[in-house]
Parts: structure tokens; C-alpha cells; sequence
């Protein structure tokens, strides 16, 4: 099928999906008679498990555990079984199926046509099986869910559920975080709320069945008997009659089985510390081959941070019949072979599970327990790359990737030095969550570049990137006022074709054009390449209040109510530069970058405007953004590097165009004896204010 016909397919089965989608809820067993065992079927999507590799498997592991937990007997379905009409269920789960075919959009519209319900989780539906986006709203199933795709966020390990009266109420600690935050149509009842400030939805109901904006049936979740109770609830309103077989109990841990590939380490490998976050309650430690510190060794070990009245704080660690081992108020750094596996408990059963390679350091804080992982730099860019650049990019992609990610880590070693590590695990850094992200293609192309850096006059490059540039990039001292210009990062165009002679992207009027009628670039397939948001002041407005304390410290004046917003200034490639918020009392600037984090309440991270690329236009009552791109623009686009791999370009080609004058060298001598002894090296970057991406 040529690509141009695509969209008018998917537009066709949007419309297929409303009629689909708006059947009354089941109100009885189908045909009548006696309460009979509900028939469930747990869709195995082969694209969705070929993409997401054992966490996607360990999902659906944790959803037929939980069913069967609950007495139900769980039958594995094919998408090909559904699409021939083979399966005849009452309720279809989606665990996270995020890959989905339209044949397959078109059998779930069926199944709930003809009376079955649906319950969805987390990204279900959220790409096509080749891993392309399909056309706003975001979800195929958008109809069927009740909502439309608004932002991937982060929650809080700390953060949970705020459950409606309906499920009872109250709090419900979650383990794995990450949720699909989304806008609400009026079919669909929110029946709890994620506990952050805004009180996003978490769980909704349509007459199509239930939707979970977070993975409800992954283990870290599913295993706990809160979990299982309340995920009772959500089928008693999906299977009239039906009623869980006793009260909801905790099973055994469902084990992921993750892969894992030895990495070698010679003497002169460099060492990272990373610190990760601080363990709060009890949390566990294990290894398959055991763990060792000092002078002690266990198979598994239980910490906790100890307080008593007078002495220092101190760390406990007891055996798994919760005997002491070891009581310390010096760091103890855990080693364990072939890798740690740490599980951060929560007091409902919830946890968050994790590993690592190398050591995790320990040490105590006054109310609980700092770690770091400290290992070899190699191995660390196993645990970093799969977050920044999805593993299905292009080999090329992911070597320049993997190139980029060595030389800001080298280039930033011992940033946080203060904080008793080199780097952090968030995108102030890198974006590290440990042997649990690691992706064999990814681990190639690492290894194809081994020891690999940019240098820019003589020393390693703090080489920024992001994930779309939207067709132009912007060099740093534009992004972050006060940055340091840099040869190696100038921004400049990055469409296919060089852009028309005359008028500059600084322009209004030519920036308008740029972004309604985009020239052909190498990020264009990428679903955050044109996008628009709309907002009234009166939504606007909280977040302003919120934000500019963050951003301007004690200059922040009190507006008072938002009254509108203004592009004053521009950069030399058409980013804003200077944005004036006026309000009743009050107006402010607010510059470069900063700008995106008035929509996160002046947190850097999810929530932020998309990018400072748009324009802006009155609406009544509000506003709307007219904008391209997904980051800040400066250094490697993400996007444009996976187009021009796919072009045809080899990694070394896509680092020059991205950071020209920059050479690709190996860690030579000169650079090895200050790395290992930890003595900061000069870096050529953006300066302390840029965080690597978006």
C-alpha cells in the first residue's frame, strides 16, 4: 500500500472505531442463564514483544499471574486468532500492547461490537506493528479508551493512585512509574487519579471497557494483594456476575527473564559513578552467584537505614530471615556476581525493581540511604544509549548515539562531585537505568565504537543532542543565555535540501512558513516534527505562578491574573529567545530554555513545552502554539540521525554534520591519566546550564 494512502486508512478506521467503540456496557453473562466462568483472552503482540524484548514479556507473565490469582482462567490469544474471529471472549486485556496492526485495531473494534469488553493498559495501541505513529489523537483505540494521548510522564516512585469513592478511596502506592498521561472525553469516567499536582487520570471507564494509563499488570504492580484487589474491582465492573474467588493475596515474585551479556573490562577501563536514588524504606539486594563487602558475603541481603539517639547514622543489612549481618556508619559498597539486582520496597508490596553491573555504594544519609553504581564506563553506555535513542534506530543511529553518549559523559565527569558521584541518572545527565535497558543491537553498536569521542581542540566535546529539531538545530549560547559559544555546535539547517536564499528563520513572518509549510528534513517522519498545543490563560495561568519562582528565584514578581503572552526576541535560527508574560499586577521576561519549563511548573523534565521552535496566535480566551521539534535544539537530532541513517549515512557522516570540526578519536593516552585519577577535564559544551535532551 503506497505511504500517502496510510493516513486515509487510519482516518477510516478512527471512524469505524466510533461506532465500534459506542456499544452499551454488557450488562449480563452473553445468552443468558447461570453465572459461568468468564472467558478472558491476553493478546501476545509479536511486534510488541520483538520491540520491548523481556520487559514487554515480563508484562504479560504479570497479567496472567494476576488473573490467575484471581481464579480466572487466562487463555494466550494471537492477534492472528483475533483478526479470523477464532476467539469469542468476554474480555480481551491489552497488557501494554503497544504495537498494534490495523487489522488488529479493526478485530478489538469487532470484539467490542459484539458485546466484550476491553481492559488496556499503559501504551496499548500507541504505534502501528512497524513502530510508526499513527495520526493524532495517538492511541488507535483512542475511541475505545475514552481519551486522547497528551504527554509521556514520569511519576514519582513515591507517587501512587488517588482512588475515587467508587473503588473505595484513598492512596495506592505504585512501584513502576512511568504513565501515559492523557486528555479525558466526555463518555469516559475517571475512576482514580495519578497523585501529582494536577491530579492527571489515571483509570478510566467507557462503555468499551477500562483503561489504565500506567502498566497495572506489570509484576512490580501486579504482584502486590493491594493490586490484585483493586484490579478484582476493575473486572467486577467489567463481568457482571462475576466475583473474585476469595480475598486478594500476594503471589510469588514473577521473575523477568532478562539476558545478559558479559562485558570485559581491562585495567585501563575508565570508571563512572552514577548516582541513583536514595533508598527511603527497605530495599533488597541480591546476586545469583552472591554478593561480598569487606569482609563479609550472602547470597541476598535486606538494608535498611538505621538512627540512634547521639550516634551518627548508620546503614543495617540483615539476611533474608532478617538476622543482622552488618551494622555500619562508613559506606559499604556491594559487589555481586554476574550482576545486582535491586528491589526498592514499598509498604504495600509494591516495588521497583532494578539491576546494575559493577558495585553499588551505600552510604548513609540522616534519613536514609545514598547509592551510587559506580562501573566502567563501557558498561555504563549499556544502561545509558537505550534510554536516549530507541533501540529499533538504525545501526548507523545508534553507533553516532553511542559516540555522542561517551564523550558528554567524559566531557561532564565529576559534575557532581559535591553530591559524592560523578553524574546523576536523570536527563540533567543521562537518562541511566542499568542492565534492566540494555538492548542487544544497542550493545553492537557500543562495541562497534568502543573507546570512540568527539575531541574538540584537544579535549572531549560536551556533546548535547536532543530528540527533534524540527528541521533546524540552534547553537547553545542562543538556548541558554550565558552558555559559552562553541565552534562544534553552531545549529544550523537540517533539512534535506538547503533552504530558499534570503530571510532568516529570526524573521516572523519566515518562521511561520518554515513551521506551516516545512521543507523536507531528516526528522519529518518523527510524530513531534509540527505540533500544536492550545491553552487558556486560565489553565495557563497556575503554572506560570508556579514556575517562575523556580526559574527567576526572588526576581519572580506576582502577576497576578495571566492576561497574554508575547514573542519579543528570536534566535538566529527562529527559537524564541525572549517571551513576555504580562499579567494584571505585573509583566516578566523569560528567556531561552526556560521558557518550556513554565508548563512543568519550572521543573526541568516531562510537562514542558515540546520546544521554544513556534509561534504564537490569540484564541478566545487562550492560546495557541504553533510549534516543531521535541528538545532544545542544541547538538545531535535524534530523529534526523535515525533519517539520515536510513539515507544512507554512516555514523562518522551524521557526527560531522551534527558537530562540525569535531574529530572522532580514540581515549588516547594523554586523556586516560586524568580520567582514572578523577582530575576534571577541560570539556568544550554548552556550559553548566544545558541538561543533555530533550
Amino acid at each position: 500500500m503506497p505511504v500517502r494512502i496510510l493516513p486515509w486508512v487510519f482516518v477510516l478506521m478512527a471512524a469505524l472505531g466510533v461506532a465500534a467503540c459506542a456499544q452499551e456496557a454488557l450488562e449480563a453473562p452473553r445468552g443468558g442463564g447461570p453465572p459461568r466462568r468468564p472467558a478472558i483472552g491476553v493478546l501476545h503482540s509479536e511486534p510488541t514483544l520483538q520491540a520491548g524484548g523481556w520487559r514487554a514479556a515480563w508484562n504479560l507473565d504479570g497479567a496472567e499471574a494476576s488473573l490467575r490469582r484471581l481464579g480466572l482462567k487466562v487463555h494466550r490469544l494471537a492477534p492472528e486468532e483475533l483478526e479470523a474471529g477464532l476467539w469469542k471472549g468476554d474480555l480481551l486485556v491489552l497488557a501494554d500492547v503497544r504495537l498494534m496492526s490495523p487489522a488488529t485495531v479493526q478485530a478489538v473494534h469487532r470484539h467490542v461490537a459484539s458485546g466484550g469488553r476491553i481492559l488496556a493498559t499503559g501504551q496499548t495501541s500507541y504505534r502501528d506493528e512497524a513502530n510508526r505513529p499513527w495520526p493524532s489523537p495517538g492511541f488507535a483505540l483512542s475511541d475505545c479508551f475514552g481519551v486522547d494521548f497528551h504527554r509521556w510522564s514520569g511519576v514519582d516512585f513515591e507517587a501512587g493512585l488517588v482512588l475515587e469513592e467508587t473503588l473505595g478511596g484513598g492512596r495506592m502506592l505504585l512501584g513502576r512509574p512511568e504513565a501515559m498521561l492523557v486528555r479525558v472525553r466526555p463518555q469516559a469516567r475517571v475512576l482514580a487519579r495519578f497523585a501529582d499536582a494536577e491530579g492527571s487520570p489515571a483509570i478510566l471507564q467507557t462503555p468499551a471497557g477500562i483503561y489504565a494509563g500506567f502498566s497495572l499488570f506489570a509484576p512490580e504492580n501486579s504482584d502486590s494483594a493491594e493490586v490484585t484487589g483493586l484490579l478484582g474491582q476493575l473486572l467486577e465492573r467489567l463481568l457482571p456476575g462475576w466475583k473474585p474467588s476469595g480475598p486478594p493475596r500476594s503471589g510469588a515474585r514473577v521473575r523477568p527473564g532478562m539476558p545478559f551479556q558479559e562485558e570485559s573490562e581491562t585495567p585501563e577501563s575508565v570508571q563512572v559513578s552514577v548516582g541513583l536514588s536514595a533508598l527511603t524504606g527497605e530495599a533488597l539486594v541480591a546476586a545469583t552467584e552472591g554478593l561480598s563487602w569487606g569482609a563479609g558475603s550472602a547470597r541476598e541481603v535486606r538494608i535498611r537505614a538505621i538512627r540512634t539517639v547521639g550516634r551518627p547514622p548508620a546503614i543495617a543489612l540483615f539476611d533474608r530471615q532478617g538476622r543482622l549481618l552488618t551494622r555500619s556508619e562508613a559506606p559499604i559498597c556491594l559487589k555481586g556476581s554476574p550482576w545486582l539486582e535491586l528491589v526498592r520496597m514499598n509498604p504495600n508490596g509494591t516495588y521497583r525493581w532494578s539491576a546494575w553491573r559493577g558495585a553499588l555504594c551505600l552510604e548513609p544519609g540522616s534519613d536514609s540511604v545514598r547509592v551510587s553504581n559506580r562501573l566502567p564506563l563501557e558498561s555504563y553506555l549499556r544502561g545509558v544509549v537505550p534510554n536516549e535513542m530507541p533501540a529499533w534506530f538504525p545501526p548507523q543511529a545508534l553507533r553516532a548515539m553511542a559516540v555522542v553518549a561517551r564523550s558528554f559523559t567524559l566531557a561532564h565527569l565529576g559534575r557532581h562531585r559535591a553530591q559524592g558521584h560523578d553524574l546523576c541518572a536523570t536527563v540533567h545527565c543521562h537518562v541511566y537505568e542499568g542492565l534492566a535497558s540494555e538492548n542487544p543491537a544497542v550493545g553492537e553498536a557500543i562495541a562497534q565504537t568502543r573507546g570512540r569521542i568527539l575531541l574538540n581542540q584537544g579535549s572531549p566535546l560536551a556533546a548535547t543532542y536532543h530528540a527533534v529539531c524540527g528541521g533546524v538545530g540552534e547553537a547553545p549560547e542562543a538556548v541558554w543565555p550565558g552558555g559559552t559559544r562553541v565552534e562544534a555546535l553552531p545549529g544550523g539547517p537540517d533539512t534535506r535540501e538547503p533552504l530558499p536564499v534570503g530571510g532568516s528563520l529570526a524573521d516572523e513572518a519566515v518562521l511561520r512558513r518554515f513551521l506551516d509549510e516545512p521543507p523536507p528534513a531528516w526528522c519529518e517522519g518523527a510524530s513531534r516534527f509540527r505540533w500544536e498545543e492550545t491553552w487558556s490563560l486560565e489553565d495557563l495561568e497556575p503554572k506560570v505562578a508556579q514556575a517562575l519562582p523556580r526559574l527567576l528565584g526572588e526576581q519572580a514578581p506576582d502577576l497576578g491574573r495571566l492576561r497574554s503572552l508575547k514573542v519579543l526576541e528570536r534566535t538566529p535560527h527562529g527559537r524564541v529567545a525572549t517571551l513576555l508574560i504580562q499579567g494584571e499586577r505585573a509583566s516578566v521576561q523569560v528567556h531561552g530554555d526556560s521558557i518550556r519549563w513554565l508548563f512543568s511548573g519550572g521543573r526541568i523534565g516531562a510537562g514542558g513545552l515540546n520546544s521554544t521552535l513556534f509561534y504564537l496566535e490569540e484564541r478566545a480566551g487562550g492560546i495557541r502554539f504553533r510549534g516543531g521539534g521535541w528538545g532544545h535544539g542544541v547538538g545531535l537530532c535524534q530523529e534526523g540521525a535515525g533519517g539520515r541513517a536510513r539515507g544512507g549515512q554512516g555514523y562518522r557522516e551524521i557526527l560531522q554534520h551534527y558537530y562540525p570540526g569535531a574529530q572522532v578519536s580514540e581515549i588516547g593516552e594523554i586523556l586516560l591519566p586524568a580520567l582514572q585519577g578523577g582530575a576534571p577535564v577541560r570539556r568544550t559544551g554548552g556550559g553548566e546550564v544545558e541538561v543533555s535532551r530533550p
